[in-house]
């Protein structure tokens, strides 16, 4: 992960933090299945704040390219954590819809 954040960018920085993290994975540093850097770790390594890494994390599962498991981390998409029930979104969104409910 050679690329840097810039603050100052018209880009916000999570969606270069999820760039950089999109970048690896494409690249194969990350293979599939791969447990990503924790939260504290991509926090100290780029110098962002938790939501940061959080909202980054959000873009790369939005893309498919990771998924996370609650209590266990964020994991590249290709593995065996990649069961649709592991991210609460999809479930509450899957579960909102069958009742009716909107998402």
């Amino acid at each position: 992960m050679g690329m840097t954040l810039d603050p100052l960018a018209d880009r916000a920085v999570y969606k270069q933090l999820s760039d950089i993290v999109g970048a690896a994975i494409e690249s194969g540093e990350y293979q599939p299945g791969t447990l990503i850097p924790s939260e504290s770790m991509l926090m100290a390594r780029h110098g962002v704040a938790r939501n940061t890494v959080r909202l980054a994390m959000g873009v790369l599962r939005d893309q498919g390219l990771v998924v996370t498991r609650h209590g266990r981390g964020t994991f590249v998409r290709g593995g065996e954590h990649d069961e649709d029930h592991d991210q609460p979104s999809t479930s509450r969104s899957r579960t909102a819809n069958s009742s009716g409910l909107p998402a």
